[in-house]
C-alpha cells in the first residue's frame, strides 16, 4: 500500500495532466479501468499498475509477479495525479 502521495516509486504516476501523451523511452500511462484491462489483456509490456483499494485484489490476481502493483486510497491517489481521480486505475506500459 501507498501511504504518501512523495512515494519515489510513483514519479511516473504523478501530476497527470502534466503527462498525458508519451512519456519517456516510449512509454504511456493508460487511465481507466476499460483502458487498463486492455492494456492487461495486450502483449505490450507492463511497467507498473496503479489502483484504488477497491481493484488491488482482482489487478493482482492479472498481473505477473514482477509487475509492481501500487495500491492507495482514493484520497492518497488523488494526491498523487494532482485532481480527483474517480477511475480509479492507472498503468504505465511500453
Amino acid at each position: 500500500y501507498i501511504a504518501s502521495a512523495d512515494d519515489s516509486r510513483l514519479a511516473t504516476y504523478r501530476d497527470l495532466p502534466d503527462k498525458r501523451g508519451t512519456l519517456p523511452g516510449g512509454r504511456f500511462l493508460a487511465e481507466g479501468d476499460l483502458v487498463v484491462r486492455r492494456l492487461l489483456d495486450s502483449d505490450l509490456t507492463i511497467e507498473s499498475v496503479l489502483v484504488a483499494e477497491r481493484y488491488a485484489e482482482e489487478i493482482a490476481s492479472r498481473l505477473a509477479s514482477h509487475v509492481p502493483l501500487y495500491v492507495a486510497t482514493p484520497n492518497v491517489l488523488s494526491q498523487i495525479v494532482g485532481f480527483s481521480f474517480h477511475h480509479g486505475m492507472l498503468a504505465c506500459g511500453i
